[in-house]
């Protein structure tokens, strides 16, 4: 089985007229030739002045021309010159479908650099922001941290403040008492 592509299928509905013409006017100057003058015989060789040969019988150097010039006349006139400008015209669509397939594939490797290059944009985007983000967690975790040991710090000097107030409060208050046990003391020595 023949398997035509699309050019053999063009070619072929283009040709198939210029063809039948070219083949049918061969054949009927063929006839006319085989009918209208004496076969190439022995004895005609002489006063026909050909070579009798067995195909001289059925086919003569002008009988030949006369068919070759009556199927090319036949085939220029259905359009077989027009092949020739077709099958340019052809080559000339297909160069021109080539570089509109060029330009489209080439406009969409752009489009696809161009998406990747939008996707590693937005990813870098994103770990910059969650970078900024971690480093803001860390920040407000630093900043947390300094105010909790300012708040220990802050807690301890009071606890350090009362007690020394305690401390010195006692120390009063033991000062108070000797003060007291010595006044009461010197009144019981006056006594």
């Amino acid at each position: 089985m023949v398997i035509m592509t699309e050019s053999m299928k063009t070619v072929t509905s283009f040709l198939w007229a210029p063809t039948v013409s070219g083949a049918l006017a061969a054949t009927l100057t063929w006839l006319v030739w085989f009918y209208t003058t004496l076969p190439c015989t022995p004895e005609t060789a002489l006063a026909l002045k050909c070579r009798p040969t067995p195909l001289a019988l059925y086919l003569s150097a002008s009988a030949l021309h006369h068919c070759i010039i009556h199927a090319s006349i036949a085939i220029t006139i259905t359009g077989g010159s027009d092949l020739m400008l077709f099958l340019r015209e052809r080559r000339r669509n297909d160069k021109m479908m080539e570089l509109i397939k060029t330009a489209i594939d080439q406009a969409a490797e752009e489009r696809r650099l161009a998406f990747e290059q939008l996707k590693q944009g937005e990813a870098r985007a994103a770990e910059e922001r969650r970078q900024g983000e971690a480093r803001a967690a860390e920040e407000r975790r630093q900043a947390e941290e300094r105010a909790a040991e300012e708040r220990r710090l802050g807690e301890e000097r009071a606890a350090e403040e009362r007690r020394q107030a305690a401390v010195e409060r006692q120390a009063f208050l033991d000062a108070l008492s000797k003060f007291a046990d010595a006044i009461g003391q010197n009144g019981r020595n006056q006594e």
